[in-house]
């Protein structure tokens, strides 16, 4: 598990000089990796809100549910910024949309995880 104390450090945003080749390989690159981590931990994170749904953060499966969180929110800040860059190419495509909802989805719970609520 990769420490996420930088999240989205070195993703966003590109400089300004910067053309869509190199966005959309930056895009990408960026999309596999979290969209991985992502699925990695999704059984796991899983598992912690079975064993534990209100403390799925005291189980042994917590650093899932901490890095699914993580990688979810840098995945929607690398479409926020691919998106923000060029529009026109982002809504053309649908899997930026479909990762972007997979993120969305885990968030609400994880995000309540991470209150404590």
């Amino acid at each position: 598990c990769r420490s996420h104390s930088g999240v989205g450090e070195g993703l966003l945003p590109p400089p300004p000089e910067t053309d869509l080749n190199i966005d959309i390989l930056r895009y990408n690159s960026g999309t596999i990796r979290e969209m991985a981590l992502l699925y990695v931990h999704r059984h796991f994170f899983a598992r912690a809100m079975l064993d534990s749904p209100l403390k799925p953060l005291s189980t042994p499966y917590a650093s899932s549910a901490v890095a699914a969180y993580a990688s979810a929110i840098t995945l929607l800040k690398i479409v926020r910024a691919y998106f923000g860059r060029h529009p026109q190419m982002a809504v053309r495509q649908w899997l930026t949309w479909a990762h972007a909802l997979t993120a969305a989805v885990r968030l609400p719970r994880s995000l309540s995880l991470s209150l404590d609520i």
